[in-house]
């Protein structure tokens, strides 16, 4: 089995000050794109979440939305495109 796992999530096209998701340390969501089922960590749980999921998207919202409901907050990461200290002030 072959499963995409996401630890970050990008919103945006590389280069064009896009913003990531952050994820708690831990948490995971693995899409399997050959079952169309997705597996979520979180918290030291794993879950396997019910049905299947036509894209990865649709499969990482879903994983998102699992952890959502448990208590995790998303914070957003500025991608890298400007200056670390210029973001500090």
């Amino acid at each position: 089995m072959s499963c995409r796992i996401a630890t970050t999530v990008p919103h945006a096209q590389e280069g064009t000050g896009a913003v990531n998701q952050v994820y708690e340390p831990g948490m995971r969501v693995a899409y399997d794109p050959s079952s169309k089922r997705v597996i979520v960590a979180f918290r030291g749980q794993i879950t396997v979440l019910p049905g299947s999921y036509e894209t990865e998207t649709l499969g990482r919202t879903a994983g998102e939305n699992h952890c959502q409901s448990r208590g995790w907050r998303p914070r957003e990461l500025a991608h890298a495109g400007g200056s670390l200290l210029r973001s500090l002030y």
